[in-house]
């Protein structure tokens, strides 16, 4: 064949535990080596890379070829891979007639037609020893004529041209085959050879007889196929095979230079090797087809086939119609909403016994009939199945139904029938309703009035249009508001705002007078009177129809905005839902007509319109009025709870619904939950807060009463009475990247438990000392939101609470700066020892912090202990200094000899600790 066969080498790295697959490894990184294990095996295979190849150039086969596979050079990791390689030891051409007589003479030599063979090649294959195996090898090889002008090849063909001898043989294209090949001696003559019929095959498919299930290597097998002539359907299609049986017991095929034409009406032909059912096919069996061989315009031999159709008979037919209802062209009923189509495609399906179903809706054997019962007066049918109305049709009442008849003529004994409505556009009419929209309202509202006492302000109402078509279909209000123009007779009394078509406001008064509206709706106009009149329409019932907040709470940050909403009923049967949010009824001043106040303005301020704006915290539900300013004395309250809500690096105090911490009775607990407002996209690492207020009203019994709250996971210290008056607390997250510490959004952060003492209004406020992110530190940032207020009333028994000891605040700025302390503690060297400082030394323990990113001065502050190494001890050591449970003197200086040092220590629960537990 004069080509090459290759077999990539594919490798697999086989690992030595269970669950690891096997990987295959890339030839082209270099990893692999691949060589022939013997020099004998360059005469059959070579290598490129590792792809073996056996092409013209090998001269022997073999049954080991062995290539070694190397991986990395390694001399453990290696494999071998064993080829077979097959050559072909004996090549023999053998053909289906030696003889090629002449078929035809004429008078001249070029329309001389000869008989013609066909080729075939075997090949004995083995790879070197006696073992061998015999292929057919046609379709690989290449055949030669000796002599192409006495017989020419094509393919695997060979054409007798002339007479005389020729010898057919296989190209070859290496010297190790040439030797073995053998060929076939051929004799053209101009002997005449019968032709004795001309045979013409019709059939559909073809199966193997039998099975010959798992063929074994070197088995044979002789496999046998039945034709099969199966012509049901219309439109099925058949193939011709079309040989010439000659009188030297040969026969040839010429399927492809006959020329097929039909006998029937019911078979068509679509080329020289294949027919086919024609539309109105009946069932037939006999000789349909013909098939005749000429050459140079002589006919050489004439055949007939065989053709058998098998119709089914029909079962039922259908008929559909693709919408039942159609309008005359540009009629009002053909535009939205209604978009009645002006045509329907009628779709005629026929259904036979054996299962089947052929559509025939444009088949010329289908006949539509319009019954001549005045409906062939109304509509025609176009395009063979598409039914219009005619342009001038008259309907009767305005809507008229037509029958068509389907039937099939002498075809097919099968018929059905197909009504179809037809319309028209019948009326257009008006009704209006108040604007806004008001829930229960009927009637038309034909006047409108002044609203209250606003003087200026009248009442609006919308227009709306129903369509009507003749056969009792409408459409109104939202469907139809798109397509119907709205026009006012007097603009400078009232005219619509918004085109109605797409986003109407209402019909809008300007002054006193009537007016007539008139609604257009393709072609078709209507009217409609309204008065505008100066007479007030009162208000009869006032409620606010909105909460403000949520739960009965209005939270948000500083300057939250939100808008009362009033209901108003008015003596004329209209009702308004009347706010500032809502944009229906922006043309409305509420402070033309209504008053607005707060219980409490400088927390919730009402401004003269109903917009009321948060400004702070209140321990009590705040009431916000809305009354009639017209002099009715209709009224209306609710209660509101203000309740801040923390900007971002803000901390809030207490609950978050109603009020942050509200009214207690003195002897209780107060639990006070601590929440960080930490960045939505920075976690926050570190934090310290110092709570403040009145120790006469509320106390932190101990330490124990300040707990971590639930989304703090990390360093966490509270410190209390120290002095009584204030609460510190710190915490820090040392991970690394930030982001794995999670605390994004609000965070509480902890919950405190105060003791109630007596009554009174106790303030809590405090300072955000520190508050630290990747993106920002925050610094001495006075609490909004965690101002709050918590009013005490008197117990009706006397509890003994207990009181803690206040401690002087020996270190009333935590925050000193390092020069007044020589910098001890200040391990990031900001000036500062914080909580920032203690984060610093978990960043380097962690390993977030290199060596080479701290000096040997930062290693040394890092030991806070002195212990000699910087590990979690030292940060949990600086923690508890920076919430200041660790004390220490500073600049001691003594002047005189001998000296008294006289202490008090008390425990985290204010109890005095025993001298024998103290050591100096």
């Amino acid at each position: 064949t004069n080509g090459s066969i290759s077999s990539p080498i594919v490798t697999l790295a086989v690992y030595n535990k269970a669950d690891i697959s096997n990987d295959v490894i890339d030839d082209g990184d270099g990893e692999l080596s691949c060589e022939l294990h013997r020099a004998v095996d360059e005469n059959v295979l070579s290598l490129s890379s590792c792809t073996a190849i056996f092409d013209a150039s090998h001269s022997k086969g073999s049954s080991n070829a062995t290539v070694l596979v190397h991986y990395k050079d390694n001399v453990e990791l290696n494999t071998t891979v064993l080829f077979r390689v097959w050559v072909p030891s004996s090549i023999s051409v053998t053909t289906s007639d030696s003889i090629l007589g002449l078929v035809h003479k004429a008078v001249h030599q070029s329309c001389y037609v000869y008989q013609r063979a066909s080729l075939t090649a075997h090949a004995n294959f083995s790879f070197g020893g006696e073992f061998s195996i015999n292929a057919d090898v046609t379709s690989l090889v290449t055949f030669v004529s000796s002599n192409s002008t006495v017989a020419q090849v094509e393919n695997d063909t060979l054409q007798g041209m002339t007479s005389g001898n020729t010898f057919v043989y296989t190209r070859q294209f290496t010297d190790v085959i040439r030797s073995v090949s053998s060929g076939t001696d051929v004799i053209v003559s101009n002997v005449y050879t019968r032709m004795d019929s001309l045979h013409v095959l019709v059939f559909t498919s073809a199966t193997f007889v039998d099975d010959p299930g798992w063929v074994s290597l070197y088995d044979r097998v002789n496999p046998e196929i039945q034709i099969f002539h199966d012509l049901s359907a219309e439109g099925d299609v058949a193939y011709v095979a079309t040989y010439v049986t000659f009188g030297d017991n040969t026969y040839q095929d010429v399927s492809s230079e006959v020329n097929l034409s039909s006998t029937t009406n019911y078979i068509g032909i679509l080329d020289s090797s294949s027919l086919y059912v024609k539309s109105g096919a009946s069932s037939f069996c006999g000789l349909g087809i013909k098939a005749s061989w000429s050459q140079c315009d002589a006919t050489l031999v004439v055949g007939e086939g065989v053709v058998m159709v098998t119709m089914p008979d029909v079962s039922y037919v259908t008929a559909s119609l693709s919408t039942t209802k159609i309008a005359k062209n540009n009629d009002a009923a053909t535009y939205p909403p209604f978009s009645v189509s002006t045509s329907s495609i009628i779709t005629v399906t026929l259904y036979f016994v054996d299962g089947t179903s052929t559509d025939f809706s444009q088949d010329s054997r289908t006949e539509y009939s319009i019954r001549d019962d005045g409906s062939d007066d109304t509509v025609f049918i176009s395009g063979t199945n598409t039914v219009y109305v005619y342009e001038g049709a008259n309907l009767t009442n305005g809507t008229t139904s037509v029958t068509i008849d389907v039937s099939f003529s002498n075809s097919y004994d099968a018929n059905t029938t197909v009504e179809l409505s037809i319309v028209e556009f019948d009326s257009l009419s008006i009704s209006t309703e108040p604007f806004p929209s008001v829930t229960g309202y009927t009637g038309d509202i034909t006047v409108l009035n002044v609203l209250g006492c606003s003087g200026d302000t009248y009442q609006r109402l919308s227009a709306l249009a129903t369509g009507t078509l003749s056969d009792g279909t409408s459409k109104t209000t939202t469907s139809m508001k798109p397509y119907v123009s709205w026009l006012s007779s007097q603009p400078s009394i009232a005219d619509f705002g918004s085109p109605c078509s797409t986003e109407c406001y209402g019909l809008i008064p300007s002054q006193s007078g009537v007016v007539s509206i008139e609604g257009t709706f393709q072609g078709q106009s209507t009217t409609m009177d309204i008065v505008i009149t100066d007479i007030p329409a009162n208000i009869t019932s006032l409620e606010i129809s909105n909460t403000i907040g949520t739960s009965g709470t209005f939270g948000g940050q500083v300057g939250a905005v939100e808008d009362m909403s009033i209901a108003l009923g008015f003596d004329n049967g209209v009702f308004l839902d009347i706010g500032l949010a809502d944009d229906s009824n922006s043309w409305i001043r509420p402070a033309t007509f209504l008053g607005f106040s707060s219980g409490m303005p400088t927390v919730l301020n009402v401004s003269k319109n109903g917009r009321v704006t948060l400004l702070g915290n209140h321990y009590a539900a705040i009431g916000l009025d809305a009354y009639d300013a017209c002099g009715s004395n209709l009224s209306d309250t609710i209660d509101v709870y203000a309740n801040l809500e923390p900007e971002t690096y803000d901390v809030d105090l207490g609950e978050e619904v109603g009020a942050p911490l509200g009214i207690s009775t003195a002897g209780v607990a107060v639990d006070v939950d601590v929440r960080v407002q930490a960045s939505n996209e920075y976690a926050m690492t570190a934090f310290q807060i110092e709570l403040e207020f009145d120790e006469s009203l509320i106390a932190v019994s101990s330490d124990d009463d300040c707990v971590i709250g639930n989304d703090w996971a990390y360093t966490f210290e509270c410190t209390s009475n120290d002095p009584a008056n204030k609460l510190l607390i710190v915490g820090s997250c040392g991970l690394s990247p930030t982001s794995l510490c999670g605390t994004t959004g609000l965070l509480t952060i902890a919950t405190v438990t105060f003791q109630t003492l007596q009554s009174g209004k106790a303030t809590l406020t405090g300072i955000v000392v520190k508050l630290k992110d990747e993106s920002t530190t925050t610094t001495d940032l006075g609490m909004v939101a965690g101002s709050v207020s918590l009013i005490i009333q008197a117990s009706r028994r006397k509890l003994l609470v207990p009181q803690p000891r206040r401690v002087p605040d020996s270190n009333p700025q935590v925050r000193q700066q390092a020069s007044s302390y020589e910098g001890l503690g200040d391990v990031n060297s900001d000036g500062v020892c914080d909580i920032e400082d203690v984060q610093h030394i978990q960043y380097y323990v962690t390993g977030a912090l290199d060596d080479d990113e701290v000096s040997s001065a930062t290693l040394a502050q890092m030991d806070v202990n002195h212990d000699g190494e910087i590990d979690p001890l030292d940060y949990s050591y600086l923690v508890r200094v920076v919430a200041k449970k660790y004390r220490f003197f500073h600049d001691f200086n003594i002047s005189q000899y001998p000296f008294t040092i006289s202490s008090e220590i008390r425990d985290s629960s204010s109890d005095l600790v025993s001298a024998s537990d103290i050591s100096l």
